[in-house]
């Protein structure tokens, strides 16, 4: 049996799995931040949004934002699943940004109410499973090519990810300088 909750939807909650309510909470987190402010947010809010109750919340996360870096990992990891094995690294960064931007309307909330510097440690997760030798230099690389699309992120967030072409142009322009 299925219910409407705004715009979430609402199963019994019966067999439902430990993601699916994950899912559920942080879809709710985001229909609320179209609303409010991030800060302004009930954890009592959310749970009412997600049709779960409080210690179903608890038991997955521990605060609002670790909900938000549930979204990040969760982003990366459908990103790197889907990505082509022999794809160059200019090529990924160029698919990245794609990716990026069919998330625009989430990652500007994201943005808008401080919690943008989240996505870092989720960058560095997904470059590091990219690492084929776990030596340090390539772990040192990995880190860097994360803080060069994090920064670069960051600019085109706070220019309300306009000029998608022309930023990525830009990304191609830097990393053609720096013969990665």
């Amino acid at each position: 049996m299925q219910q409407k909750r705004g715009s979430c939807r609402l199963m019994k909650r019966k067999g439902i799995s430990t993601e699916k309510l994950k899912e559920y909470i942080t879809e709710s987190l985001m229909l609320l931040l179209k609303k409010k402010s991030f800060a302004m947010i009930t954890i009592q809010e959310i749970t009412a949004k997600a049709g779960v109750n409080r210690s179903t919340y608890y038991r997955n996360f521990t605060s609002k934002t670790e909900i938000i870096k549930y979204y990040f990992d969760n982003l990366h990891k459908e990103y790197y699943n889907n990505i082509k094995p022999d794809i160059t690294t200019e090529q990924n960064l160029y698919e990245l940004f794609n990716y990026y931007y069919k998330y625009r309307d989430e990652l500007l909330l994201i943005h808008k109410n401080g919690l943008s510097h989240l996505i870092l440690d989720s960058l560095n997760k997904l470059f590091k499973l990219t690492i084929k030798k776990k030596t340090y230099a390539e772990i040192y690389k990995a880190y860097f090519y994360a803080g060069g699309v994090f920064n670069s992120l960051l600019l085109w967030l706070s220019n309300n990810m306009n000029n998608k072409s022309r930023h990525i142009y830009e990304l191609h322009s830097i990393f053609e300088s720096f013969n990665f």
